[in-house]
């Protein structure tokens, strides 16, 4: 546990406006001035903010300026107009490019709060499910801005495909995925909580961390109270699959065809292996791919599985994932 941990003070809120949409983020900021690092904390589905609660205060305790965005669509302000149109289920708005462009977005943001305060020593993007792809995404297209990858849960998917033929059973796995594409049930799913709730029970065992059963009514409720939202999430998977939109193609070829992780940038990738959503053997695959492309992979890439937890390893077991994390980074910071 982490209750050693004071929490962070209260955050400063900060708000980006991009392509009509209105997003928010919490910013929160180490003692002292002079250059620090950033630390971008990216959730995934279906969970909120709350989900970097054990880490965010550990980070900033360490000199991390920390900032935690709402992903694009899981607040009203960002989630799209076209999400409540069913006719139109593929939606140019939740493509890995467009929410990789909001991330960036906000480092710059961060970057120029931080301009009388000693500067920016490096980003580190740390993601969960969704959030780790967004993030993988943006060390593709803009590797140099990035100096630390931390991906929870879903790994680098430069080998995905690869890695399912090899492991057939990720099919069953990923069912709700195939079923979001049907308009109105993936709808109607979402907006019953008992479905969320189910989707955390089966992706990960029961956990001694009884505030993990919280996290998932406190997620049920979020996506079930607003259309809108609850829309918008299922519009992720919804671009994701859609081939016959240019901007889908264009990211489907990135993860294919590009370089999968820059020398440059220090890889830790953490995943549980009771984790009911990817099976630890595919994520096995693409880490171990990661590592031995020729030419290309990263040689900090590290790799780390732990027992005894699932989907969320980082609120199942807060004090040994979180832990892990922080020591990457910092032991990153020094050596950088």
């Amino acid at each position: 546990m982490d209750a050693a941990v004071p929490p962070p003070d209260a955050g400063q809120r900060l708000v980006l406006r991009r392509k009509g949409l209105v997003m928010s983020a919490t910013c929160y900021q180490p003692h002292g001035t002079g250059r620090a690092p950033v630390a971008v904390l990216l959730h995934g589905f279906p969970d909120t903010p709350a989900t970097w609660r054990h880490l965010a205060p550990r980070l900033v305790q360490h000199g991390f300026v920390v900032l935690v965005p709402v992903m694009r669509g899981y607040e009203e302000g960002s989630a799209s107009h076209e999400a409540m149109e069913p006719r139109k289920p593929y939606r140019a708005s939740y493509t890995l490019d467009e929410m990789a462009d909001d991330v960036v977005a906000w480092v710059e943001v961060v970057e120029g709060a931080r301009q009388g305060m000693g500067g920016v020593g490096g980003v580190a993007l740390i993601g969960h499910d969704w959030g780790s792809m967004v993030a993988g995404t943006v060390v593709l297209r803009q590797p140099e801005r990035v100096a630390w990858l931390v991906q929870l849960a879903v790994p680098h998917l430069h080998h995905m495909h690869a890695a399912i033929a090899r492991h057939p059973i990720q099919i069953l796995y990923s069912y709700y995925i195939l079923v979001f594409q049907l308009c109105w049930l993936g709808e109607y799913l979402l907006r019953a909580t008992a479905f969320v709730e189910y989707l955390w029970r089966t992706w990960c065992p029961p956990s001694p961390a009884a505030s993990v059963g919280d996290d998932a009514r406190r997620a049920a409720r979020h996506l079930a109270a607003s259309p809108r939202v609850a829309a918008a999430a299922l519009g992720y998977y919804r671009s994701l699959l859609n081939y016959a939109s240019a901007d889908a193609r264009a990211v489907h070829r990135l993860w294919r065809t590009a370089p999968p992780i820059p020398r440059r940038v220090r890889c830790l990738a953490v995943n549980g292996l009771e984790d009911g959503c990817i099976h630890p053997a595919v994520f096995r695959y693409c880490t171990r791919s990661v590592r031995c492309y020729e030419g290309w992979g990263s040689p900090d890439v590290v790799h780390v599985e732990v027992p005894g937890a699932g989907h969320w390893a980082h609120l199942e077991k807060p004090g040994e994932v979180n832990g892990c994390i922080v020591t990457f980074l910092t032991e990153g910071r020094a050596a950088g």
